[in-house]
């Protein structure tokens, strides 16, 4: 504005954050998640908007132990791996110097809450370790995969004998394979396409049940096995012919699949017989490299390439998810008048005695008033909101979210206050 004389910064907010694939979240604790980015570290989310830097490098595959989130694991280019016990405040080397056969980003993946040390290698040539990294075996006869390297890896969080792999189409066509054993691995491409396997999951009620999602162009994107591989069916003809990077499932609604792609996330709400857009809140054409959810909060978080992360609450409504029913007694039965001003009644029921909680949340997932937070006994009970946030103050007009949680459960309504 005055030929150089003075300069301004112009970027204040500006969001390239570029994560790569293996976010992770906490199982127990919404405000602790980490993922890697492209050339500045692995990075660790604690609840504020300054996320804490580790590591160093390439951030890469990241892993939370899931029955203990002080357990953390963290790694950099050509799978080289570190284990915090302390939630990142100290870091010690995993003894794995992987000499050939990894990709320059290569996966890990960690068992499930009762098998949590136990760890899946992306090496070509399949390793597996049974103590959190301290030591590892080779697996498959010592044989590869194929001739190309793992692209991303998932491990059944109910038997963890059962893992599926994927690699990319380097030498050879892409390949998809299976471990029931833990040990010996057998292709399961069949006539999946021969594009990049870039998203991978387990539906977590049914290790048989496994999602692939592809990049490229030319074909559809995402493809569901019922039978641990055996057969494949096309669910992704609805959707856009665009890459698709990444999937989950919904674990308490498992006809619910998210997908993210280069141009934001799509749900079906009808186990993939129909996609919609899922992507309020985020950026214009996000390219969505991983998605992960938060099961103590029912959260979704989207890490982007390019924009950083976001989250949003899973659809998990019961007028259109689980319909509560007098026998069933959990969820939340009504909230009359909605639309309200100033005050209206939360009538909600739980099965039997236990810790529940009751909190109202802004469209963007941040609670702003706590209505109950404590031990209720099991039956139908009833909570009025007055329209006002924890400080006291007057909440904006607009709509909300009433959340009620009782020991894993989750129901969730919207509601709107207006003036």
């Amino acid at each position: 504005m005055d030929g150089g004389a003075t300069f301004e910064v112009c970027v204040g907010g500006y969001q390239t954050t570029q994560f790569y694939a293996g976010f992770s979240c906490s199982r127990q604790n919404p405000e602790f998640a980490m993922g890697g980015l492209q050339d500045n570290s692995t990075v660790l989310y604690v609840g504020s908007k300054a996320w804490l830097r580790a590591i160093g490098g390439d951030g890469a595959w990241t892993a939370i132990d899931a029955s203990d989130d002080s357990i953390i694991y963290g790694s950099y280019q050509y799978l080289s791996i570190l284990r915090s016990e302390d939630r990142g405040e100290t870091w010690e080397s995993i003894p794995f110097n992987p000499i050939s056969g990894v990709g320059f980003i290569a996966p890990y993946a960690l068992g499930g809450p009762s098998e949590p040390e136990v760890m899946y290698l992306g090496t070509k040539t399949p390793r597996k370790s049974l103590d959190g990294g301290l030591s590892n075996t080779v697996l498959n006869g010592g044989l590869s995969l194929d001739r190309n390297i793992p692209l991303t890896i998932a491990v059944s969080q109910s038997d963890s004998r059962k893992a599926y792999y994927t690699t990319a189409p380097i030498y050879d066509r892409a390949g998809v394979f299976v471990t029931e054993d833990g040990d010996h691995f057998r292709k399961i491409t069949g006539s999946l396409p021969d594009r990049y396997p870039l998203g991978l999951a387990i539906d977590p009620n049914d290790d048989d049940v496994v999602y692939v999602t592809f990049g490229g162009f030319g074909t559809s994107h995402v493809f569901r096995s019922r039978d641990a591989g055996d057969t494949w069916e096309d669910i992704g003809q609805a959707l856009p012919d665009i890459p698709t990077l990444s999937v989950i499932v919904d674990p308490l609604l498992p006809d619910r699949i998210y997908v993210g792609t280069d141009i934001g996330v799509f749900l079906s709400r009808d186990d993939g017989q129909s996609w919609v857009a899922f992507d309020q809140g985020l950026p214009e054409a996000a390219i969505c490299m991983d998605l992960d959810i938060c099961e103590s909060s029912g959260l979704l978080r989207v890490a982007t390439y390019g924009n950083g992360v976001y989250q949003r609450w899973l659809e998990r409504l019961p007028s259109d998810a689980r319909p509560v029913s007098a026998a069933a007694a959990f969820g939340i039965r009504r909230i009359s008048p909605n639309p309200f001003n100033p005050v209206t009644t939360i009538s909600f029921g739980v099965s039997r005695p236990g810790v529940v909680t009751v909190a109202i949340h802004d469209p963007a997932g941040r609670r702003v008033r706590t209505l109950q937070s404590g031990f209720l006994e099991g039956g139908a009970h009833r909570l009025n909101w007055d329209g006002r946030l924890d400080s006291g103050r007057p909440a904006p007009s607009g709509v909300y979210l009433c959340r009620l949680e009782c020991e894993g459960r989750i129901d969730v309504q919207r509601l709107t206050l207006i003036k």
